[in-house]
């Protein structure tokens, strides 16, 4: 398959089989977030495998309550080393590093995007999950203060086959030379 035909055959999937997902298929579908681009080759990405189900449990309960996130048979948290352009973590608030913080969550975002691809490729399936506040989800998984919990992915195979939600018109978001001129 192309890579255009995958980007349109990818969804993000809600409802998912209890089949377990090989360690082998997770580390290929880690292996292309290792591979993507970074700024300055940063390579902010960190990710932490979830198979056990209170743990899940206790991400579902801190993460918006997604009935995906206990059906998927695992899930992915997709965090970012923040040391890697901010000095430490007390000053990831200070002003100057509030673009620093934007550049490590669009970086880490990358390899995000790679997992959900990559998962397409492998015949799995995912689905985004960013409804939480750093403050539930990270003892739950212990991560510590200097790392930035990006997204967890719920990560198995599909128990549907949802169409392709609406797009806008690509004509609506393209402008030429300039903002707003078409």
């Amino acid at each position: 398959m192309s890579f255009i035909e995958l980007v349109k055959k990818r969804r993000s999937i809600r409802k998912f089989k209890p089949d377990p997902v090989s360690n082998e298929q997770v580390m290929q579908v880690l292996e292309t977030a290792r591979l993507a681009p970074s700024g300055n080759n940063s390579q902010p990405w960190r990710f932490v495998i979830v198979r056990d189900e209170k743990i899940r449990r206790a991400l579902y309960e801190t993460s918006g309550q997604q009935r995906f996130m206990l059906e998927a048979p695992m899930v992915i948290a997709l965090l970012a080393d923040i040391t890697c352009r901010v000095p430490s973590p007390a000053s990831v608030n200070h002003p100057e590093n509030a673009d620093n913080l934007r550049k490590i969550i669009r970086d880490t975002s990358i390899g995000g995007e790679h997992v959900a691809l990559a998962a397409t490729d492998l015949g799995l399936a995912t689905c985004w999950n960013a409804m939480f506040a750093q403050g539930d989800v990270k003892p739950v998984l212990k991560v510590p203060d200097d790392h930035y919990v990006v997204a967890i992915f719920a990560l198995g195979y599909a128990n549907e086959a949802p169409p392709m939600r609406p797009r806008r018109p690509l004509k609506e978001l393209i402008y030429n030379e300039e903002f707003g001129k078409r």
